[in-house]
């Protein structure tokens, strides 16, 4: 039975929350399967610069590893909801599928 001692989270809590967490981008891993390069991009409050990091990761893909099968994977606090709406409205010309704190393009 999960315990609060002043506010704090027991460990059940936190394993719960973990794997609700997890879900949706274990699914999004299976759907892709495997991938030759895989880049991870953290953010949290950076809505200004994330999509020119975008841009220029999918860019440097592109223009070095063609053949490659690539995945970007943004990942974020969901206290960066400015910085996920940039990265869905700038990192392409087309929407990209995402949960509320990930993301995975290309």
């Amino acid at each position: 039975m999960p315990v609060h001692l002043n506010g704090i989270v027991s460990r059940n809590q936190l394993q719960d929350r973990f794997r609700q967490a997890i879900s949706d981008p274990l699914g999004q891993a299976q759907q892709i399967g495997a991938a030759d390069i895989v880049v991870g991009i953290p953010f949290y409050n950076e809505a200004d610069s994330i999509g020119h990091v975008l841009r220029t990761a999918v860019q440097g893909l592109n223009q070095y590893y063609p053949d490659a099968k690539s995945v970007i994977v943004a990942a974020g606090s969901p206290a960066g909801g400015k910085a996920l709406q940039a990265i869905k409205l700038h990192a392409s010309g087309e929407e990209i599928p995402c949960g509320a704190d990930r993301l995975q393009i290309r």
